[in-house]
């Protein structure tokens, strides 16, 4: 192990792994090491969009980054010269080579992406860095992305918790690789706490699919729906009056009342969304600690026709609550990929197809030759959004112990 005095960073309490000194000191190396990493950059590398607003200067950072082949961690950095730290996702890679040398010097706070406990601890060590006056810099597609056919994989949301909490802007960076030449572009800042009006739209649709089909789930047992009925209603009403804010919006386009008065009305709006959406928060954490409750001990027997409806239902109610959160991660994640469909369109890279006889065989090969430029590196699944959305696939998913009859009759 190269790196064997820097086993400290694993630890899970974010003040043993960052302190204020370490900051200070990083503020201090950051420009010789910015320099370095310019110089042994083995791309040639152009910036081609940097949309930095002044006026974010006085709030945290979160540079939220795409993340496709070996170097593009150090050519996000030339490109946007950060004062933040890394979110580090490779233990391996970390802990055995010198590039993690480098990325500890410059700033790093490290994830063991295999352990829960881990995963965990990342969003208190993202809430230390920016309480010690630093900024963010992290890959939440949390793998390489070798798929041809997406820009961009889903988003983890740890760092939409982290700017919402810490007031923070999220700015997106994308680099682009075309054999020895790298692109990259800094697009502008986003408030992740602001809404905007097709976002409100959005949310109201997500949140009236979660609730429809719980609603549908219920409807297969009648003991569950009147245990609830109470508590779904008061679910409902909150849906509806989300309902009323996205006719608020309406009233806003058709009228077309002046900036003042439109901004007033546009603030309203989003301080009653905030209210219903804490609302409808609370009921979800306490439906969730009344199933886990309920069903903790619960056997297989014909509870488990209940059960099965209940952890799904609740998954549902859960996800309403976390609907702004996901539209406003995808909204992030569809910014980056049509910028970088027009990275793909501007620089189209054919290296791989002058000695291929389809895109399949040429994809094959690209992928081939960056496994094999780069250590420790893990194939991992493409979708890794922290978002599942658990659909009806057939009437098993409902009544499960219908399993058990089709075998009889078999």
């Amino acid at each position: 192990m190269l790196n064997k005095g820097l086993k400290y960073m694993l630890d899970d309490d974010p003040t043993k792994t960052l302190s204020k000194k370490g900051v200070i000191i990083r503020d201090k190396i950051r420009p010789l090491l910015l320099f370095m990493l310019k110089i042994s950059n083995k791309q040639q590398l152009t910036v081609e969009k940097c949309w930095f607003d002044p006026s974010i200067e006085s709030r945290p950072i979160i540079y939220v980054c795409s993340h496709g082949f070996k170097d593009d961690c150090q050519n996000m950095l030339v490109s946007a010269r950060p004062d933040g730290f890394l979110i580090f996702g490779n233990i391996d890679l970390f802990f055995n080579t010198f590039d993690g040398t480098i990325a500890w010097a410059y700033g790093s706070q490290v994830i063991d992406r295999f352990s829960k406990t881990s995963r965990q601890a990342m969003k208190g060590k993202m809430d230390r860095i920016i309480e010690l006056g630093s900024n963010v810099i992290i890959f939440p597609e949390a793998t390489w992305n070798l798929s041809p056919n997406k820009p961009m994989l889903g988003l983890h949301w740890g760092f939409y918790d982290t700017a919402v909490k810490n007031n923070a802007v999220i700015v997106p960076v994308l680099t682009h690789k075309v054999g020895n030449k790298c692109y990259s572009r800094i697009l502008a800042s986003m408030d992740p706490k602001e809404i905007w009006e097709d976002e409100v739209d959005s949310i109201y649709l997500l949140m009236r699919k979660y609730l429809d089909k719980a609603r549908d789930i219920l409807m297969y047992n009648s003991s569950i729906a009147n245990e609830f009925h109470k508590e779904f209603i008061v679910l409902e009403e909150l849906i509806n009056g989300i309902g009323d804010l996205i006719n608020k919006v309406e009233e806003i386009k058709e009228k077309r009342f002046n900036l003042p008065d439109r901004k007033r009305l546009i603030t309203y709006l989003y301080e009653s969304l905030d209210i219903a959406l804490n609302k409808i928060e609370t009921v979800c954490n306490t439906y969730n600690t009344d199933f886990k409750a309920k069903f903790k001990d619960t056997i297989d027997s014909e509870d488990s026709i209940e059960n099965s409806a209940y952890k799904l239902v609740a998954k549902l109610i859960s996800r309403i609550g976390s609907a702004r959160k996901e539209v406003v991660v995808k909204y992030v994640r569809d910014i980056m990929a049509l910028e970088k469909i027009d990275m793909y369109d501007t620089h189209p890279d054919d290296y791989y197809m002058v000695e291929s006889k389809d895109m399949y065989e040429a994809w094959d090969k690209y992928v081939e030759d960056t496994l094999k430029g780069t250590p420790y590196f893990y194939v991992e699944e493409e979708e890794k959004s922290a978002f599942k959305d658990p659909l009806i696939q057939d009437i098993d998913e409902v009544m499960p112990w219908l399993k058990d009859k089709k075998k009889e009759l078999k």
